[in-house]
């Protein structure tokens, strides 16, 4: 959780990582209660679920939070390795790049 009480939770790409529709290849944020943010990219977005906040990951790792910053960084797979990316930012979530 971050320090805003926020879940987030990265899954694995067992599924198709670019569908909307399904958690495979994503990082979720809910709030402590398990509701969705209002600020959550797709919220609100026809055929997309809302508590995906990136999408288009290859095998998540794990997920961890900066102490003083409260960036929330995700350590996936990559074709050489294993990759850091931050998920501070929707943007730009295509193929595990944000």
């Amino acid at each position: 959780m971050t320090p805003d009480n926020l879940l987030w939770i990265a899954t694995g790409d067992n599924a198709p990582a670019q569908d909307p529709m399904s958690l495979g290849g994503k990082v979720m944020r809910l709030k402590d209660d398990g509701s969705v943010p209002a600020d959550n990219p797709f919220v609100g977005k026809a055929g997309y679920r809302p508590e995906i906040y990136t999408m288009g990951h290859r095998s998540s790792m794990g997920l961890a939070v900066h102490p003083v910053s409260g960036a929330v960084y995700l350590s996936e797979m990559g074709p050489n390795g294993a990759t850091r990316s931050t998920c501070s930012s929707p943007a730009a979530t295509t193929a595990g790049r944000w």
